[in-house]
């Protein structure tokens, strides 16, 4: 439910950025972005200790695609993370998780 959610704010705001045709993300669109870490770390830290241990690795592996987008500004580096967790939670889906 956690990944959902997630998943949802991602989206939400891949809309917002193919909706724009600017070349560069503007301040805005970076703050949601960043807006989106701080609320998994929120959820992160409402867990039991397995669920906690399994969202604390999913965002080790999130980390270096944050930090492409606050060094590139650029819509391609917030598709990507975008895809890798479509395809994380997917996969997640896939083998049984909720």
């Amino acid at each position: 439910n956690q990944l959902r959610k997630f998943l949802s704010g991602v989206n939400r705001l891949s809309n917002l950025i193919q909706a724009s045709s600017e070349k560069t993300l503007n301040e805005e669109l970076l703050s949601q972005i960043q807006l989106l870490r701080v609320r998994l770390v929120y959820q992160i830290g409402k867990q039991d200790r397995r669920s906690k241990e399994d969202l604390e690795y999913f965002l080790k592996k999130l980390n270096p695609y944050f930090e492409a987008i606050e060094k590139d500004k650029t819509p391609k580096s917030y598709q990507q993370l975008a895809d890798f967790v479509e395809t994380v939670i997917a996969y997640h889906k896939y083998h049984g998780g909720n």
